[in-house]
């Protein structure tokens, strides 16, 4: 069950970072999927040790999309 006071709620510990992201869709290359790139830099340190950045690449499923 689901509780807010949980130990692992995520609620009570969230992650906290400032990004920015790319999207490409292509019908041709892709299909109905887009292709995701996104960079984060964190803004809280985790157990007292600075986090790195991070880049995240993707392909994921989008609705909708019409070439």
């Amino acid at each position: 069950m689901f509780r807010i006071s949980d130990e692992n709620n995520w609620l009570d510990n969230p992650k906290t970072s400032l990004g920015i992201g790319v999207r490409f869709g292509s019908p041709q290359l892709l299909g109905s999927s887009v292709l995701h790139l996104d960079f984060a830099y964190p803004l809280a340190e985790s157990d007292n040790e600075p986090r790195p950045p991070t880049v995240s690449l993707a392909v994921r499923q989008v609705f909708g999309f019409s070439p």
